[in-house]
């Protein structure tokens, strides 16, 4: 018999995301009725609601009207439309790329990975990373494990809103959905101290009543370099909580009407706003608007005042509502959905925010409003002026829409730093001491690197760089965390302290340190067989693990015997018709292809061994060719 070759695969292939056209907001059925619908209803004490509110089509005798195949409501271009965003919101505009925007509900929506993508394939937006647009979700739990929450239908269409609008005004930027064990306020504080300390914005469309103990919570919204939003309810003139939280970003609800040739904008009737019961201000909200000098609310016990919200408005009114996708069957209906309430403006502006990389919080939004409101140094600003929920928009700041709404690009630019490193790689062999990097470099100039490092993926950019002031492509990592999988990006820094965008990531499955309980594991995977011309080609793919994480093990060297006949308990001593040597990459795995001419049974053995585990091991696979 002829001496078959294993051949090392080439790498995996990159997926590029496809640009669709953009579909406009659809009407309901002719003949058909519609109501409006609160989503998650009246909380119990000590627990909050999501503000979303259904925008639904029935039949004339009250049932829920036929499933829509296609969207109904705005589509993400018609907000970047309306609200002038088209320099900042666009995957073209790399928006959001490097930053993470963290949403926090309740319960699970089990199918909101495939939502999201079918949301993101209708409207033209990344399903993918790329290195300028290095997008990615991740839903986890309040405590940030894989072990999610029982489903609740109301609250999955909330999510689904939340993370698709997140992404479709932010479409670069990485998405964290995290999910709380139930609507409690303790479940939700959980939730969200893990998302305080994975983002830099944090989004909230949830609240409940305001109570005397609230302002014990509040530490829960003061993290360093995060921003908080959260909705202002969906009961004109009514304050809810967290929103009334002073470090928090409150986003009230306005009606936002295209005419066909431009575009309107009025309070929402049912948008939430007030003055709180027992928050103070925060001081940057005290001054609030050039020729305004009255404030808002009343004096606060031992200084300013009581304080205001909202802060600024999006649209919330779920008769001008946005398209959402959602397969988890709600009231009788599954798929696309039109929906609003100041649910939807929530992460529509902590998107907006981390198109401007900026931290967004009171200081931020009121800036210099004193004196060059509408259109100040971050925002440039839609003074609303038209409509009332229980209290008048007027000139300036008032307790309908706030500021108003965020319009145009103000001070959100793309980075104006050098360009990003690319092709970020392990340089050699891993171990638990030791991870080899290299990358290419920008093609700016008189730069300098940083590297980042991070055990959870999109989180590098959060953390202390590991390194800083590098001056080659090359750097080696001797602190890893052993055991598990390290994360890396590496970002350009010029003579300024300009930063560029973050390389590609790269994960890394680190060793156990030696002398530790983990083993290596083996295991094996043959593929279908192909027949081409005279010859079967047969993929093998090879996995080396650490036997107490499960996480794969790079740089462990494989070497792979195939024998004619099935495999038994031990390996043959002699007798291989085919061998090949090859090393695991950054999943700890290494594949080869098997070609022979003759049909038959064979057995595939594998032996692995890499650097901090005291011994080799072995696997093996029965195939056919």
């Amino acid at each position: 018999m002829r001496r078959a070759a294993a051949v090392l695969l080439a790498g995996p292939a990159v997926l590029v995301p496809v640009l669709v056209q953009q579909a406009s907001a659809a009407p309901a059925p002719q003949g058909l009725l519609h109501r409006n619908i609160p989503v998650c209803g009246t909380p119990a004490a000590g627990s909050a609601a999501c503000d979303l509110v259904l925008h639904q089509v029935v039949t004339r005798d009250g049932k829920p009207g036929p499933n829509a195949s296609s969207p109904s409501g705005y589509a993400p271009g018609d907000l970047i439309a309306a609200y002038n965003w088209g320099s900042v919101a666009t995957p073209s505009a790399d928006a959001g790329a490097d930053e993470t925007i963290a949403l926090v509900d309740a319960y699970d929506d089990p199918n909101a990975a495939s939502d999201l993508t079918t949301f993101s394939n209708q409207f033209g937006l990344p399903t993918s990373s790329t290195i300028s647009c290095p997008f990615s979700f991740t839903k986890v739990s309040q405590s940030g494990t894989s072990s999610y929450p029982s489903k609740n239908s109301g609250w999955a269409l909330e999510e689904s809103l939340d993370i698709e609008w997140a992404h479709a005004i932010a479409p670069c930027a990485r998405i964290l959905l995290v999910e709380a064990s139930s609507a409690s306020m303790t479940n939700l504080l959980s939730a969200e101290d893990y998302a305080s300390s994975n983002a830099q914005y944090v989004s909230n469309s949830w609240g409940g009543s305001e109570t005397s103990g609230e302002t014990s919570y509040d530490s829960h919204f003061v993290h360093s370099g995060v921003s908080y939003f959260a909705s202002a309810g969906d009961t004109g003139g009514v304050v809810e909580y967290p929103s009334a939280s002073p470090d928090v970003i409150s986003a009230g609800g306005t009606t936002l009407t295209n005419s066909g040739t431009s575009w309107s904008e009025t309070a929402w009737s049912s948008g939430g706003g007030g003055c709180s019961a027992y928050e103070p201000q925060n001081p940057a909200q005290q001054t609030q608007v050039e020729g305004q000098t009255a404030p808002a609310c009343g004096a606060y016990p031992g200084g300013g005042y009581y304080r205001a919200t909202p802060d600024i408005s999006s649209d919330a009114n779920p008769n001008t509502g946005v398209a959402v996708y959602d397969s988890t069957p709600y009231y009788g209906q599954s798929g696309w959905f039109e929906v609003g309430g100041t649910s939807a403006a929530s992460p529509v502006l902590a998107a907006r925010a981390a198109d401007s990389k900026a931290v967004v919080g009171a200081s931020y939004v009121y800036s210099d409003a004193a004196t060059s409101y509408p259109t100040t140094t971050n925002i440039d600003y839609w003074d609303v002026t038209a409509g009332s929920n229980g209290y008048p928009a007027t000139t300036g700041y008032d307790l309908a829409t706030g500021l108003g709404s965020w319009s145009g690009s103000g001070s959100a630019t793309t980075t104006s730093g050098p360009n990003a490193p690319t092709n970020l790689q392990v340089a050699g062999n891993v171990t638990y001491d030791s991870v080899p990097l290299i990358w290419t470099a920008s093609t700016s100039t008189n730069v300098t690197y940083s590297v980042y490092r991070s055990t959870t993926s999109g989180g590098e950019l959060s953390t202390t760089p590991i390194v800083t002031g590098l001056s080659t492509t090359t750097y080696t990592d001797t602190s890893p965390v052993a055991g598990k999988t390290d994360y890396y990006e590496v970002v350009a820094v010029d003579s300024t302290g300009a930063h560029s965008l973050a390389s590609n990531e790269l994960s890394v499955s680190v060793p156990s340190a030696p002398g530790s309980s983990s083993t290596l594991t083996v295991t094996l995977s043959a593929g279908t067989a192909t027949k081409k011309g005279p010859n079967y080609h047969v993929p093998i793919g090879v996995t080396v693990a650490d036997s107490s994480s499960g996480q794969g093990v790079s740089g462990a060297s494989v070497t792979l015997d195939v024998y004619t006949g099935p495999c038994g308990t031990s390996q043959p001593t002699s007798g291989a018709v085919a061998s090949g040597s090859g090393t695991t990459g950054a999943s700890g795995t290494v594949s080869f292809t098997f070609t022979t001419r003759v049909a038959t049974t064979y057995c595939a053995w594998a032996d692995a061994s890499a650097s901090g585990y005291p011994s080799p091991a072995s696997g093996s696979v029965t195939f056919s060719s």
